[in-house]
Parts: structure tokens; C-alpha cells; sequence
């Protein structure tokens, strides 16, 4: 059995949860490197206001750890609340993917002090 066969038959095998995780990694287009980045993060969805951790983040989006279901295409605003910021900067995106363990998140709207916002925290500065 060739490389495609198997894989083919594998991914056949996969909860359909992984099978999206999966898709996600081989689509991906990332333009921006990610930062391993942790954070306790506020953020709205559906009408409800959630609490979860954000893992990873690059200048177009963010992983969120969570076991709560949301779908792909929902939008979500963020409330960072960077150390030296008095007042969370708000931050809006769609999820972009959703796994076993959390979601991808990419940032849509944003003004330029979002932008710097998320730029110094990549850097470590905020």
C-alpha cells in the first residue's frame, strides 16, 4: 500500500474533530510567526462572556485552550488586559478553526492601537 493509501485510510479512522485539527495544520497560510504566549483572556461569543487561555499569538491571530464547542466563522471579542494598560483594549475576530483542544482565531477590524497592542505583546514589552 502506497503513502496516500494509508494515509487516506488513517485519516478515515479520525473523530471528525481531529480530522479539522488536521485540515487546519495543512492549510495553513500563517503569515506571521507565533509566540508561545499565555494569558488569561475575557472574551464574548454568542452573547455569552467566556474565560479561557490564550497559548500561542502572532500578528494575525491567537490559539485559545478550551473544551467549550463554538463553530468555525463565529465572531469573538477579546478583552486584553495588558499589565500596563489601565483600560482592556478589545480585540475582534472570527474563529477560524476549532479542535479537541481549544480554537484558532483570526483577528479581523482592527485599528492601530489593537495593532500595537498585539505587537508589544508579541515582543514582550506590554
Amino acid at each position: 500500500m502506497d503513502a496516500r493509501t494509508r494515509l487516506i485510510e488513517k485519516i478515515k479512522t479520525l473523530p471528525i474533530e481531529e480530522i479539522y485539527e488536521l485540515l487546519a495544520l495543512l492549510d495553513e497560510k500563517r503569515r506571521q510567526p507565533r509566540k508561545a504566549f499565555i494569558m488569561e483572556v475575557q472574551y464574548e461569543i454568542t452573547g455569552k462572556t467566556c474565560r479561557d487561555f490564550i497559548l500561542d499569538i502572532s500578528e494575525g491571530g491567537l490559539f485559545m485552550e478550551t473544551t467549550k464547542p463554538f463553530i468555525v466563522g463565529q465572531e469573538i471579542i477579546f478583552h486584553l488586559e495588558p499589565d500596563d494598560q489601565k483600560e482592556p483594549t478589545s480585540i475582534n475576530g472570527i474563529i477560524a478553526w476549532q479542535g479537541k483542544h481549544g480554537f484558532g482565531v483570526k483577528f479581523t477590524k482592527l485599528n492601530d492601537h489593537q495593532r500595537q497592542t498585539i505587537t508589544n505583546l508579541i515582543a514582550g514589552t506590554e
